[in-house]
């Protein structure tokens, strides 16, 4: 998260206006950008890096339908007095999202919202470290997996500024919830975006 802050710093300080700009945004962008994201629940302490890669297309000077897919995965092992227990979280998006935006200069500044698709899947296993029982199998590592898929609602805050012509360096912020499960997550990832046209 520190060095998506730090590129946002970078993007802020470097948006003087050394010449003119069109306010119009790019009519057809492509973007990825890499960062960090986590889950919202306090019993789910999952963190790690994170993805994201969009389509831009602006049918307008203040609109933008975004096209955005991205994820992340994270695994935490405990141990306890008697057993070792490790579990993974992967997390999966597609979403399709209305933002409205206006220019600055060469700073662009982005919000909106929308809906598509969350997955995500739990995986817990543990092995006992000392197990002595005279039942068969007692001691046998075991292991537990949850999947879910169901529609989510995606909020979307973004700054952007043009390097040049036909390259934008960006800084989003994510937060999904999907509509069925208490699942919600956050992300915020830095990168950059290539007109083309």
């Amino acid at each position: 998260m520190r060095t998506a802050a730090c590129v946002a710093l970078i993007v802020l300080a470097a948006a003087t206006p050394a010449r003119a700009q069109s306010p119009r945004p790019p009519a057809l962008t492509v973007g990825v950008s890499v960062g960090h994201g986590k889950t919202l629940r306090w019993d789910f302490p999952f963190a790690s890096v994170a993805w994201s890669a969009s389509v831009q297309y602006a049918p307008a000077k203040h609109l933008i339908i975004e096209g955005a897919i991205g994820g992340w995965r994270d695994a935490v092992r405990r141990r306890f007095s008697n057993i070792t227990l490790e579990s993974s979280l992967n997390f999966y998006s597609a979403t399709v999202n209305a933002v409205a935006t206006a220019a600055f200069g060469r700073l662009r500044f982005s919000s909106g919202a929308g809906a598509g698709l969350g997955s995500f899947k739990f995986r817990t296993t543990g092995a006992a470290i000392t197990c002595q029982s005279p039942l068969p199998h007692a001691c046998d590592q075991f292991a537990e997996s949850v999947a879910y898929r169901a529609l989510a609602v995606q909020g979307v805050l973004e700054a952007d500024i043009a390097v040049t012509h036909r390259v934008q360096a960006f800084v989003v912020y994510r937060l999904g919830q999907p509509l069925t499960q208490p699942l919600g997550d956050i992300s915020i990832t830095a990168g950059a975006r290539l007109a083309i046209r």
